[in-house]
């Protein structure tokens, strides 16, 4: 699945989709070499981290 295709289908399902991570981010979807700035600040926040694997499993059971 493409980053604009997850997009679409997040959107559809009513979230609210960003290209940057804040306080206000619940969870971040990390292909296989995710940014280390990112990553990091993810982190820092507590902010969950999933997989691209972990989220077609979360849209199969949808």
């Amino acid at each position: 699945m493409t980053r604009q295709q997850a997009t679409e289908v997040l959107r559809l399902m009513g979230a609210n989709v960003s290209e940057s991570v804040s306080r206000n981010t619940d969870i971040l979807i990390v292909g296989v070499m995710p940014g280390a700035r990112k990553l990091g600040a993810t982190m820092s926040l507590g902010t969950q981290i999933i997989t691209e694997s972990q989220f077609a499993e979360m849209l199969a059971g949808c």
